[in-house]
């Protein structure tokens, strides 16, 4: 009995459970989140109760085993992929349907716009001079740029909305995450026996409400924690754990919403939010960002062609049009990922080339290089530290790691900063500045059409501004890596010289500071080539240690130091194979230093290697480059191949040429090789462009052949053939020019250290002087006088005047050649005056005669250079002897035998012991004089008897003489007279005065007792006198023709460092191009000057002529000068384009049909100009590339439209599975009112039931109990 009374009330329990359970659900039924239960009931089974007990089959009852949730987690992610889908779908049309309202609110859009502001130019073009039209067209310009600019802030705001509501739905999701992860923790520690239907319905919810956000992936365990990850596999980032969450945030960068993993800390960019609303606000802010680029995008193209256009016309009143709206800047920004210290920028070089194309430069490490790519990936540039793209070139600065990235972006913000530059309706460009006609003469009838049509190149070089220095110097001279076009000519360079170097071998160090501390000795091994072509070696090792050089201990901190000393020759080398001591000087070298920086080059001999070695004993090595002694090949070009300067072509390297001249080398399509111009003289040159080209061996040196007067004029290149050091101690020159120079069979030479300072006066001084080196140097000496203060003299020399002026006691030299000659006073107050270096001519000093200058007799006089009768004093040549020093003897009887060759008056004069006549009374003189002693008949007995009174008498005089008594004896035999002296003393034999005898006498001096060769005192020259005087004038030496003769024949060179110059001057307006050859040093120098960027050059007219009608082949030619300007071939249409315009010639040609271009400043009236601009309202984009404004913007709006279109469809579609995946999870899941009533029903019956069991039990208990 107690077993059916079990089984009763089990029944009662569970099935009262149960309705318990199936009133849930129906409570529930509007519940979001919901899972609709399930009551799971299972047999309370028997047990036996001993061996003879027979088994309890029948149970005991019945018990709920488990309450279930309806959960299938396929149809739940089912509907959580479906959810995000159509919430992506649905946000992205609801923004695009936002964004096309914004771009077209109705009629006043900007393609509206666009058409307003043609049509309003249209009415200018019907009046060009109403100002009235102007004013319109002005104010149409101003409203479509402002509907530019407004349309690119809108669609800013736009996307900054997006950003916000993104920003808004993310704090939303941070929410939803934290309650996940919370309920997460409580499922976690939770039992695993019975689970919490209602957290696991919380947690549902919260996944499902978030999936309407992101698309998630979800992995339950086994307590039903959801690990949540972001994006569709379980491969993304954690989104959930238990009990932490990570926050998500969104930011704007690189032109797109990204979203940020742990914003304000760890800041991951994540690119996994692929679904929910969140994507489809991400996807809606690219098309936005699409939009506002195309947007830019055409506002680039309508500034860029309508500036063109514009710029080419000429306004109201007369002057060149400029732009008419304002050009943009360029975007270059660094990814905000990189990791170095690098950065860019740019140099705009033609507004009217950029491609508006975006460019990522990204840095590869290991080969040093930053290499550019477009959005298609192809490679478009690349470069160390710069590259150029079309009209720009891009600069990096800094230390780069790898995988760093600059983007480049030439048309961002182009819209929202377009405005217009003109202020004023007279501005507007309207008419042409060209007018074109034919020329009367022609014998056909054909016209042509010009239109503006800018001509570009695919090479975009540098500017010569960009890559070289503007002054003429070696240690700044640039050197490259390759031949070929290097750099451009702008138009503002109006002279420019070039020079084209060799280059010098050189070393360089780069000390670290402690080996810069501790430098010992620098030690350089030297090749050299000998006269006979014998290469020979050397080590040349300098002591650097600081105590040796200083003199007291310390240590080396710049090596600017080091290098000053070196040169100073303070530290000198020696030489190891013969231990000679030389200063680099010597070397043939100079050194420069800056801190750890050390240079070293040498101009005479080649560097091998070269080390500095340290007191700690470590080696360093330099980097050594070679010696190149030949320089490049230089060469300037219009961009037509015109050849303006550089050597002449051979025909082979001509062809090489040629084939260079294409667009990708710089030239203009079509261009022609002309050498007409090459190196032209003024007036025959290119436009009138002179060019001086001056080939190797005479760059210092300009040498001119007058019928009256020869000349060499002496240049130095200082930096370039001088001592010079760069301020950074990376490059050094040494000096290395020398020069030579021939003057009628004259030869003389000057070597760079000859030189006193780098200038041609210096060098034209040590020239004139070398070629004097062998000529006799002339002097006059006076008679005793004594001129006063003030008084002055005129003397000739050499053809030129002189002037001896008396000033404080001194005579002072004017006038004539500097420096030309010397004058002073002896003891005696006799004047002197000496040429400084030999007269080629033996030109003598003579009285200066003019009606100018009357007292001028009188003044010589005065000075003593003539005697009382007028006539002037001899001059004296120092190829000829006119003095014999013989030394004295110690035993005494020194014997000299002179001899008189011929008879005729002598004058002689002696000194002993070198004690001259001072002209005192007083003094104790030595010296006697024998004044007009005749020889005759080959009788010298009276010049012995001469000697012998004066020396009787020469303290008796009257002058204060030293006695001599004794002193020596003279003894005559036939013409021969021996004079004895009794003592040590020496003498000194001279002629007195200014000549030794009247006539051609001679006397010949022999030292018998001291020996040595005999000696002839004469007036006669072995030195043959030249017909021509050379004379310095500055840096200039000048030889002129004496006797009516021709000048002589001069020829001079130099040796420098620099093999090629060019000085072009009046340089065209237009841009040129310099090549330089494949061979040589390929280092270059430049000098130029420029007008002023804004300074207004004359229009020249410009010619076309036919040359051949059946090839048809024109030429260009400008009006003015006939130049050549450019040679084309037409097309089958008879279409050239040349010079920035586009020829379109109509009919039939004829041979030398001319036609004429024209300036029209004066043409204020013209509408040409204005119709070009209209032209760009239509769409030619297949042709010419330009125009199409409106359709390129109605493109862009029907794309629009079409993406609105197909995000329509697709929303519906993704809509459609959301709900057919709801109803299908729904009807697992969901609560059904027909089910559960008739589990209601079929719960309560089985209740019921269940009580019967229970009143039957009672029953059957009662029963029981009464029959006992």
């Amino acid at each position: 009995m107690a077993s059916l009374f079990d089984i009763g009330k089990s029944g009662l329990t569970s099935y009262r459970q149960a309705l318990t359970v199936t009133g849930q659900n129906i409570a529930n039924i509007n519940t979001d989140g919901y899972k609709r239960r399930n009551v799971g009931l299972e047999e309370v089974s028997g047990s036996n109760s001993g061996i003879t007990s027979t088994g309890n089959s029948t149970g005991l009852g019945v018990r709920v085993d488990q309450i279930r949730r309806s959960f299938d987690e396929f149809l739940l992610n089912k509907v959580r992929d479906a959810t995000s889908l159509a919430e992506s779908s649905s946000s992205f049309l609801e923004s695009v349907s936002q964004l096309q309202d914004l771009i077209m609110p109705g009629e006043t859009n900007l393609s509206t716009a666009i058409g307003q502001f043609f049509s309003q130019l249209q009415e200018v073009s019907t009046n060009p001079s109403s100002l009235a039209s102007r004013t319109l067209a002005l104010e149409g310009a101003r409203q479509m740029a402002n509907a530019f600019s407004q349309m690119a802030n809108q669609l800013e705001n736009f996307k900054s909305g997006l950003e916000v509501r993104a920003s808004q739905q993310l704090g939303e999701v941070n929410v939803l995450t934290n309650k996940v992860a919370q309920i997460n923790l409580q499922l976690s520690t939770a039992s695993s026996s019975q689970p919490n239907n209602a957290l696991l319905d919380a947690r549902d919810a919260a996944i499902d409400s978030l999936s309407e956000y992101l698309e998630v992936d979800i992995i339950l365990d086994r307590k039903g924690v959801a690990k949540t990850t972001l994006g569709s596999s379980n491969n993304g980032p954690l989104l959930v754990g238990i009990g932490n969450a990570t926050e998500l945030g969104v930011t704007q960068s690189q032109n797109k919403l990204s979203f940020v993993l742990g914003p304000g800390k760890q800041d991951i960019l994540t690119a996994k939010v692929t679904g929910g609303s969140l994507h489809g606000f991400a996807a809606a802010y690219n098309i936005a960002n699409e939009m506002l680029a195309e947007i830019d995008t055409l506002a680039f193209k309508m500034v860029r062609e309508v500036n063109a256009v514009h710029t080419k016309g000429i306004n109201l009143e007369g002057e060149e049009g400029g732009n008419l709206f304002r050009n943009v800047d360029i975007n270059l920004d660094a990814n905000p990922t990189n990791t170095g210290s690098s950065s860019a920028e740019y140099q705009l070089l033609d507004y009217d080339l950029v491609d508006s194309a975006n460019v990522t430069f990204s840095f590869d490490d290991q080969k040093n290089l930053w290499t550019g790519r477009n959005d298609a990936g192809d490679v478009v540039g690349s470069g160390r530290n710069m590259v150029s793209l079309p009209g720009v070139q891009i600069r990096f600065v800094g230390e780069p790691k790898q995988f760093d990235q600059f983007i480049y972006n030439p048309v961002l913000g182009t819209a929202a900063g377009m405005s217009v530059v003109i202020q004023r309706p007279e501005e507007i460009a309207a008419a042409s500045p060209l007018l074109v006609s034919a020329d009367p003469g022609n014998d056909s009838a054909a016209i042509v059409e010009v239109t503006s049509a800018k001509q570009t190149s695919s090479l975009s070089l540098p500017s010569i501004e960009d890559i070289f220095s503007n002054n003429l110097s070696s240690v700044a001279a640039t050197e490259l890596l390759a031949g070929g076009p290097i750099a451009t000519i702008p138009a503002s360079v109006e002279n420019l010289e070039i020079l084209s170097l060799a280059r010098q071998s050189q070393a360089q160090f780069l000390l670290a500071e402690s080996d810069l501390n501790g430098v010992n000795a620098l030690a350089l091994n030297l090749s050299s080539v000998d006269e006979e072509g014998e290469i020979s070696t050397d080590v040349v090792t300098f002591d650097l240690g600081f105590e040796t050089v200083r003199g007291f201990s310390g240590n080396w901190i710049d090596a600017g130091d080091i290098a000053d000393l070196i040169n100073l020759g303070v530290i000198v080398g020696t030489v190891a194979s013969t231990g000679e001591e030389l200063n680099l000087s010597q070397l043939g070298g100079f050194a420069s230093g800056k801190n750890g920086n050390l240079n070293l080059s040498l101009s005479s001999s080649s560097l091998v290697s070269a080390s500095i070695s340290t007191a700690e004993g470590k080696n360093i090595g330099a980097s050594v480059s070679s010696a190149i002694d030949d320089a490049s090949d230089v060469h300037v070009f219009t961009r037509e191949g015109r050849h303006i300067s550089g050597p002449v072509l051979s025909t082979d390297m001509r062809q090489i040429y040629e084939s260079m001249m294409t667009v990708e080398n710089g030239f203009h399509e079509g261009a022609v090789y002309v050498d007409t111009y090459l190196n032209a003289a003024q007036g025959q040159g290119y436009l009138e462009t002179s060019v001086e080209a001056i080939s190797s061996g005479v760059l210092n040196v300009a040498v001119q052949q007058g019928l009256d007067i020869a000349t060499a004029t002496f240049e130095v290149f200082e930096g370039v053939d001088t001592d010079q050091g760069s301020v950074d101690g990376l490059s050094s020159l040494a000096r290395n020019a020398s020069y030579s120079m021939s003057v009628g069979g004259l030869v003389g030479n000057v070597t760079g250290a000859e030189i006193g300072e780098p200038t041609g006066d210096a060098v034209a001084g040590a020239m004139i002087a070398s070629l004097r080196g062998n000529a006799p140097i002339a002097s006059v000496i006076g008679e005793a006088a004594s001129p006063v203060d003030g008084d002055e003299v005129k003397i000739t020399f050499e053809g030129q005047v002189y002037n001896i002026s008396m000033q404080n006691g001194e005579p002072i030299v004017s006038g004539g050649e500097t420096s030309r000659l010397t004058a002073f006073f002896d003891k005696q107050d006799r004047l002197h005056v000496v040429s400084n270096g030999g007269t080629i001519s033996k030109s003598s000093f003579a009285l200066h005669v003019s009606n100018d200058e009357p007292g001028n007799p009188a003044a010589v006089r005065r000075f003593g250079l003539a005697n009382s009768d007028g006539i002037f004093a001899k001059t004296l040549f120092s190829d000829v002897q006119f003095s014999v020093d013989v030394p004295g003897h110690e035993a005494g009887s020194n014997v000299i035998e002179m001899t008189f060759n011929e008879d005729d008056i002598y004058r002689l004069k002696f000194v002993f012991d070198g004690v001259v006549d001072s002209g005192g009374t007083t003094s104790l003189d030595k010296e006697i004089g024998l004044g007009n002693i005749l020889v005759s008949a080959g009788n010298a007995q009276g010049i012995a008897d001469a000697i012998n009174d004066a020396i009787a008498n020469n303290a008796t005089d009257g002058d204060g003489g030293a006695d001599l008594t004794g002193i020596a004896t003279a003894v005559a035999v036939g013409n021969k007279v021996t004079l004895t002296i009794a003592g040590s003393e020496s003498v000194s034999i001279s002629a007195l005065g200014s000549s030794v005898a009247d006539g051609d006498g001679t006397v010949t001096i022999n030292p018998v007792t001291t020996g040595g060769s005999a000696v002839t005192i004469s007036d006669e020259s072995e030195y043959a006198a030249r017909n021509f005087d050379v004379r310095r004038e500055g840096d200039t030496i000048a030889a002129y023709a004496l006797d009516d003769a021709s000048p002589p024949s001069i020829k001079a060179g130099s040796a420098s460092l620099a093999k090629q110059r060019y000085k072009l001057s009046g340089l065209p307006d237009e841009e040129l191009i310099v090549f330089v050859g494949d061979k040589g040093a390929k280092r270059l120098t430049m000098q130029y000057d420029t007008v002023p960027s804004d300074m207004v050059q004359p229009h020249r007219d410009t010619g076309i002529r036919v040359v051949d009608p059946a090839a048809g082949l024109v030429e260009f030619f400008d009006v003015e000068t006939n130049t050549s300007l450019a040679t084309r071939t037409l097309d089958d249409e008879q279409m050239a384009r040349a010079l920035d315009m586009e020829f379109s010639f109509r009919g039939e040609l004829a041979v030398d049909d001319n036609f004429l271009i024209a300036d029209n400043s004066l043409g204020k009236g013209d509408n040409r100009n204005l119709l070009a601009l209209l032209d760009l309202q239509m769409d030619r984009r297949s042709t010419t590339g330009s125009g199409g404004f409106q359709q390129i913007f109605n493109t862009s709006v029907a794309r629009l439209g079409a993406i609105v279109g197909s995000g329509t469809v697709a929303a519906q579609a993704n809509e459609a599975v959301r709900g057919a995946s709801l109803e299908a999870e729904a009807a697992y899941s969901g609560v059904n009112l027909d089910v559960e009533a008739s589990n209601l029903i079929e719960q309560q019956q089985a209740y019921q039931a269940s009580a019967r069991i229970l009143s039957t039990a009672r029953e059957i208990f009662d029963t029981l109990l009464q029959n006992l």
